[in-house]
């Protein structure tokens, strides 16, 4: 049996590469935005910059427009440098992040609800449209899934050992880095405060 569930989740991660990277040439999707995100990236080749990627679309009525953390420029760079500033390598690295999260909602849906459920779970997230969709083009919003993932993991291990520091260490790095993605993830950190507070046994720290 344990057999059998082993081959089917490695089949469903296997269909979920396929449906990923099936002619990913010439599904592979590319605008201003992602082309905004390299432009930004490699700018700290010759000017290094605290300040990420400016959001060239939202403008206030005084002509001030917003500008995302650097996080994200920063996780490209070595890529720019390593592929040499070619797009569709660099575009790949967004369905290995994508595979890589299901991978790692698998192993903590697993450890939390069972097998069952962590094969439904696995099935839903590979044959996503919405995530095929945007495993094909590179993306600040992306990471993101992940983050949400870890938060999970590290709520229900603070859940489960609430006296320890580590889990809410980790759940405020989570929300330091969502927020540089997008600051809108200020709510969900807001509301993993609140249940850190609600759970941990050491308030004050």
């Amino acid at each position: 049996m344990k057999k059998f569930y082993n081959l089917l989740i490695v089949l469903l991660f296997a269909l979920g590469a396929f449906l990923r990277l099936y002619n990913f040439p010439n599904r592979l999707i590319f605008g201003p935005e992602q082309g905004i995100s390299l432009l930004t990236a490699a700018a700290n080749l010759t000017k290094f910059s605290l300040l990420g990627e400016y959001n060239l679309q939202r403008f206030t009525s005084a002509g001030h427009n917003l500008i995302h953390g650097p996080l994200f420029s920063y996780f490209l760079l070595p890529f720019v440098i390593i592929f040499n500033f070619r797009v569709l390598p660099i575009s790949l690295v967004f369905p290995g992040l994508n595979l890589l999260t299901g991978f790692i909602l698998f192993w903590v849906t697993k450890n939390l609800f069972g097998r069952s459920v962590a094969a439904l779970t696995v099935f839903f997230f590979l044959t996503s449209s919405l995530m095929i969709y945007h495993s094909l083009f590179i993306w600040i919003y992306h990471p993101l899934v992940l983050l949400g993932v870890l938060a999970i993991w590290f709520v229900a291990a603070l859940k489960k050992e609430p006296y320890r520091l580590t889990p809410a260490f980790w759940l405020g790095l989570i929300s330091g880095v969502g927020f540089s993605l997008q600051y809108p993830f200020l709510v969900f950190a807001a509301f993993l405060l609140f249940i850190v507070l609600l759970i941990s046994k050491k308030h004050l720290f």
